[in-house]
């Protein structure tokens, strides 16, 4: 490596394990506490719904809350498995709701849904409405009190929600950060609309930064190399986006990751 321009030491396994670490706390965290609240809302409506039992079933009350309890925490613990891959999925769709609900389907009295008796499509029916409630109730979680007016607020769909919201002092900015599926501006990880402007101009400068640093007889396979790391590329630039066209560390970092690979090779 004598003869490179730049010299530099490998990347050691610790800080690729940071790395990983660290982009699994920024993008995945948001997505794991998403689900793990719509697991919270869930849990909050069976109890309400066995807390509306006939007298005669009080006596069975404790018990049947603690089961859902106990597989709601059981739930909480797999999302915390959950891989990134999965997570993304997850955000992409808005899926939270949809995801939390899968996960605790069998403790779920039919009753929550209206009624103990239901065929299978007015299970499919009113599960997708429970399904849209438990939606809004995130919705209104996480809106600002400042701009909430409660009555004013007449909503039937997250859409219709999300465009009451615009109309609320300074909710233009909460309503935009509402991700509806099928809106081509939702959001993915709470990290801006998923148009990936970043991606592209954090490549070419990276490639830039090899055509004055890199030797010759090393470039190609360094190009390489950060194609196949795309999505590093683009998730460590957001961790570092404030050092992107003022220091080197972006551009060093992935080069001695390139150099851990040649050695283990």
């Amino acid at each position: 490596m004598e003869d490179n321009k730049l010299s530099v030491t490998p990347l050691t396994d610790d800080e690729v394990t940071k790395f990983n670490k660290e982009i699994d706390c920024i993008l995945c965290s948001p997505v794991r506490n998403n689900i793990k609240d719509a697991l919270d809302a869930i849990l909050i409506t069976v109890k309400s719904f066995y807390r509306r039992l006939p007298s005669e079933a009080a006596s069975q009350l404790d018990g049947l809350i603690d089961t859902t309890t106990k597989a709601v925490s059981a739930a909480m613990r797999s999302v915390d498995e959950m891989d990134a891959v999965e997570l993304e999925w997850i955000a992409e769709r808005s899926a939270y709701a949809q995801i939390a609900f899968k996960l605790v389907e069998s403790c779920i009295p039919s009753g929550v849904f209206g009624e103990d008796q239901l065929n299978h499509r007015d299970y499919v029916s009113r599960r997708a409405r429970y399904l849209r409630k438990i939606d809004d109730i995130l919705h209104i979680v996480g809106f600002n009190t400042t701009f909430y007016n409660g009555a004013d607020i007449t909503y039937v769909s997250a859409s219709r929600l999300k465009s009451k919201l615009a109309e609320c002092p300074g909710g233009k900015t909460l309503a935009d950060l509402i991700p509806i599926p099928g809106d081509p501006e939702y959001v993915i990880y709470g990290n801006g609309p998923a148009v990936h402007t970043e991606h592209p101009s954090v490549i070419s400068m990276l490639k830039q930064w090899a055509d004055e640093n890199v030797d010759d007889s090393c470039r190609d396979k360094f190009f390489a190399f950060v194609m196949r790391h795309e999505a590093d590329v683009f998730n460590y630039a957001k961790v570092h986006r404030h050092y992107l066209g003022k220091s080197d560390e972006v551009y060093v970092f992935f080069y001695r990751w390139f150099l851990k690979e040649q050695a283990d090779k």
